[in-house]
This record gives structure tokens, sequence and C-alpha cells, in this order.
């Protein structure tokens, strides 16, 4: 299912007394539920930046590393762990890759609300210590920055 046609459902059901449309085609499979009237509603997983609320960044376990000293990426919060923008993209950082400060490196997903993880520092990912769509606890190492 391309963005288009799913940009065109979401208009379909905001624009019409529909609460909820399920659609399944081939493979994929997409719901949208329409918010009640007044409702707060989640920031979308791939909002734009300018309509994105300031993100925090992750806690590192040495935030005044040497740049030769490897550094944890630690969670800020328990959730599921996501290393993608969206699924079927590439990962936001792979083992090797070289980050700078405030460079995402994965988001993690709790009750709908999508927080970005950042680096902290210069460096080159040393290693990835969580897998895609597992759930994470606060604090646990995500990262190694080297």
């Amino acid at each position: 299912m391309d963005i288009a046609r799913v940009r065109a459902l979401v208009e379909l059901v905001a624009s019409r007394p529909i609460a909820e449309l399920t659609l399944s085609e081939g493979g994929s499979r997409i719901r949208i539920v329409k918010a009640p009237s007044g409702a707060p509603v989640a920031p979308a997983w791939r909002a734009p930046p300018a309509m994105s609320p300031p993100l925090p960044a992750a806690k590192t376990e040495a935030p005044h590393a040497a740049p030769d000293e490897e550094m944890l990426v630690r969670a800020p919060t328990t959730g599921i762990f996501h290393r993608s923008p969206a699924p079927g993209e590439p990962p936001f950082v792979a083992e090797g890759d070289r980050v700078t400060p405030g460079q995402q490196l994965c988001v993690i997903e709790a009750m709908k609300v999508f927080t970005a993880v950042t680096a902290e520092r210069e460096g080159r990912i040393t290693a990835v210590l969580a897998a895609n769509g597992e759930m994470i606890q606060a604090d646990q190492p995500l990262f190694r920055i080297g």
C-alpha cells in the first residue's frame, strides 16, 4: 500500500462521519481510528519536524567521555525499540556508522507516543544492543558508541 493511498484514506476518515476504518490488501493491513472530538491526539511517528514537540535525548553512561572512550546510550523510557523511522525502511544507524551529536539513533514507542533517542557525542556505533521490535526497559543499554 503506497503512502499516497494511506493519506487519501486518512483524509477520507477525517472528512466523513466514520469512526474507524480497517483495510487489508495483500499482506498489508491498515487501521485508521478517528479520535473523539476534542480528545488529545498522540503525535504521529513520522510527523514533520515543525509539528513534533522537542524530544528528550537519551541518557548516557559517560556524558563527557573522551572521543576515544566507548560510552553506552541508554533507553530514556520503557517501551518498544524501533531501529527505523517506519516499517520496511532502513535503520537510523547500523554498526560501523559514524554519528554526530543530536543525530537520531532510534525511537522508543510507549502507549503510542514515540520518543527519539539521539547521540550526545560524535563517534562510531560499535554495537547495537537491542533487537528491533523488542520491549526494552528504562535505562537499558541500546547502543555502544566508540
